[in-house]
């Protein structure tokens, strides 16, 4: 009886495990469902990412590509959310899990949504590698896919020949980061969605129409930004953004050194000199070139460039190509002026093409000839007669200049006096402050150490 009873009970305890394997079981399959139908997510410093798969970690074969022209690949879908009450950046990183070769990761592509692809070790040199830099406002979300594939060639231009597999396993990380937008991207933001800003046909962001939201702290002084223009510089080109003065700083010649004896070639000028190396640049009190009045002093005591302001500002490799009519439109007048880079200078003045965008996309294509009509009143740079740095290539006494109807002439010899507003590019190592770019509430910038 008692081994009987021995063996009842060791029947109920196996059954009693086998129910508890056939729940464990249940539970583990419902689980498991319940990720295919929702994804998998992971919190991450107030950053949620959520896979439409049931793990962040993806095991593929990727695609060898010889063409990346209609590209169609598999792509791997997850959404970002913030969850804090302030805007967050967040880097999306790739973590490769496998051994592969290392020889090939020179040779992998990324595709982050419809973005230009980018080599995986690009920006970074350790596994996870860096391929998204994104922005966050509180309470948003924003939703990603991602492709990768193998290219023929790396970033440098090396070929790889004699691939048929490669197969990765990794894993996409979001991480939070403490980045700081520079003020251009700050600038290329607004652009996205702005009425104020467009982008030319030369790849330029410019503020165009009557009275955009433009305005900048620079010197102590109300300036104004023109955009974010293709510059060259000692470095190369770089694209930065232009600023102007939003008043004169004086009424003079550009140049005047004795009777016959002046030129519109800007590095050779007098105003050059004024603005780059004594007068406007130091802060003094200086005599100004002028026909009418050869003893006329500037003063610049209060209006010239503080030793502060001077650290914001880049040099730059200017435009000083020009032309023979003002029967040419703006568009076609920035490949002139692109065509003479010789010089380089901190100061400047604007250009006919600077002048002419600002009226806006519409008027890209009118003749200069006609800005006293429409663009006119269009345009926020317009104020009264005034020099521009362009040449009138057939007269070298000549200089393009906007007269007080709004339209730009090529007639005016350089001895005589107009209104004089300086220009400057910024340093790309500045950060937004504070302010909203209008008038009342103009952009404060900062330097960085980056």
């Amino acid at each position: 009886m008692l081994l009987l009873y021995d063996r009842k009970r060791a029947y109920m305890l196996i059954a009693i495990i086998i129910l508890l394997i056939s729940a464990t079981t249940v539970f583990s399959y419902a689980f498991t469902k319940q990720n295919n139908e929702l994804g998998f997510s992971i919190t991450n410093n107030d950053l949620v990412t959520t896979f439409t798969t049931p793990s962040d970690n993806i095991q593929t074969n990727i695609e060898f590509v010889q063409s990346e022209e209609n590209l169609e690949l598999p792509k791997y879908n997850f959404t970002i959310k913030n969850i804090a009450d302030e805007k967050q950046y967040y880097n999306i990183n790739i973590k490769i899990n496998n051994e592969v070769d290392k020889t090939l990761l020179p040779y992998l592509k990324v595709i982050i949504d419809n973005n230009e692809p980018v080599y995986l070790i690009n920006n970074s040199s350790e596994n996870p590698y860096s391929v998204y830099l994104g922005e966050l406002n509180s309470k948003v979300a924003n939703t990603h896919n991602l492709s990768i594939y193998l290219y023929k060639e790396d970033a440098i231009g090396n070929e790889l020949i004699d691939i048929n597999y490669f197969e990765l396993d990794f894993t996409i990380e979001v991480s939070k980061t403490n980045y700081t937008p520079n003020f251009q991207e700050n600038i290329r933001q607004l652009a996205q969605n702005s009425q104020e800003l467009f982008q030319d046909e030369h790849g330029n962001i410019r503020y165009y129409g009557a009275n955009p939201n433009n305005y900048i702290n620079f010197n102590n002084e109300l300036w104004r930004i023109i955009g974010i223009i293709k510059t060259e510089t000692p470095d190369g080109e770089k694209e930065l953004i232009k600023i102007v003065r939003n008043d004169y700083i004086a009424n003079t010649s550009m140049d005047y050194k004795s009777n016959n004896n002046y030129s519109s070639n800007f590095q050779e000028s007098q105003l050059y000199q004024i603005l780059n190396v004594k007068g406007y640049w130091t802060k003094e009190v200086i005599t100004c070139p002028n026909t009418q009045n050869s003893k006329l002093e500037c003063d610049f005591t209060n209006s010239g460039l503080q030793d502060d302001s001077k650290n914001y500002i880049a040099e730059v490799i200017y435009n000083q190509g020009g032309w023979n009519t003002n029967k040419i439109a703006p568009s076609a007048f920035y490949l002139k002026e692109k065509s003479v880079q010789k010089n380089t200078a901190k100061v400047t003045l604007l250009t006919a093409s600077d002048y002419g965008y600002a009226a806006g996309p519409s008027f890209q294509n009118v003749y200069f000839d006609s800005f006293d009509k429409s663009p006119k009143n269009s345009n926020w740079l317009f104020k009264d007669k005034e020099w521009l740095i362009s040449p009138n290539i057939e007269d070298y006494r000549k200089a393009y200049s906007i007269n007080q109807n709004g339209q730009v002439v090529i007639n005016i010899n350089v001895n005589k006096p107009q209104n004089i507003r300086p220009v400057v590019y910024l340093n790309e190592n500045l950060i937004l402050e504070s302010g909203e770019g209008t008038e009342t509430s103009p952009y404060q910038l900062a330097l960085t150490n980056n």
